[in-house]
């Protein structure tokens, strides 16, 4: 699911193929997209939410947010769970299963980079605020920094052991990256690939979000051991405008 940057639609993605676009006030169906021949696993906004970039087996899609119209089919080798536009809207990337990071020009559809280096499914995949460097994580364990302009791998973030990273974000400034697996959440500073803080070491989340302002982390869908399904949230440790260096979390639950 993505939202519109105006925050005004929902792009949703399903198992019966379609993309879906939805009135955020209303919540009524605006248009259905009869995207893809097999589960869309994938979808995002473009920056000033005139496309949508959706990802299925084997193929990435992008189209027009207000027609529906298909403007660009790319060739994927895999599963593609995560995609992606560059702040700018001029760069399009996706997590082409376990074959490594695609990359494509947004206008053309030529593929500018291929980034190889997880072991596992991609199952995120993010440019930083700058759009100089892109963030993944895979079920690998891993959080890998790229380059975007080189391919180069930067930093590699090693703290998840023995489990799969299910979910990341960046900091609205892109200075920091929140992660989690099924039994963690971790901070981390984005230059360095500094472990700051381990937020949760009880439970993990499936999807995680920083607030505006990037004081608050939000993360939802780790089961309890009651079966319950919560929606958490943690102070990041760090106040609004304050260099990344330690603190305390503080979770409460709804």
């Amino acid at each position: 699911m993505a939202v519109s940057p105006d925050g005004s639609r929902i792009a949703s993605c399903s198992g019966d193929k379609t993309v879906r676009i939805w009135d955020l006030g209303s919540g009524e169906e605006i248009r259905r997209i009869p995207a893809h021949r097999n589960a869309v696993y994938s979808v995002a906004f473009s920056p000033d939410g005139s496309r949508i970039v959706s990802g299925s087996v084997k193929e990435v899609k992008v189209w027009d947010a207000s027609t529906g119209e298909e403007k660009m089919a790319l060739a994927a080798e895999g599963y593609v769970h995560t995609v992606a536009f560059s702040p700018d809207g001029k760069r399009i990337a996706a997590g082409d299963g376990m074959k490594g990071i695609r990359i494509w020009d947004a206008d053309t559809g030529q593929e500018t980079k291929s980034l190889s280096g997880h072991q596992g499914i991609l199952c995120t995949v993010l440019f930083t605020p700058d759009g100089k460097r892109l963030v993944s994580g895979a079920y690998d364990g891993m959080v890998r920094i790229w380059d975007c302009a080189t391919g180069e791998e930067l930093l590699t973030l090693r703290g998840h052991k023995n489990a799969n990273v299910e979910c990341l974000d960046l900091s609205p400034d892109g200075k920091r990256i929140v992660s989690a697996s099924f039994t963690a959440v971790k901070l981390w500073d984005a230059e360095t690939g500094a472990e700051l803080m381990t937020v949760s070491s009880e439970y993990g989340a499936l999807g995680v979000a920083f607030s505006p302002d990037g004081t608050i982390i939000a993360g939802a869908g780790s089961p309890r051991p009651d079966n319950s399904n919560n929606i958490s949230l943690w102070f990041s440790g760090l106040r609004q405008g304050e260099a990344a260096a330690g603190g305390q979390s503080h979770e409460q639950s709804r």
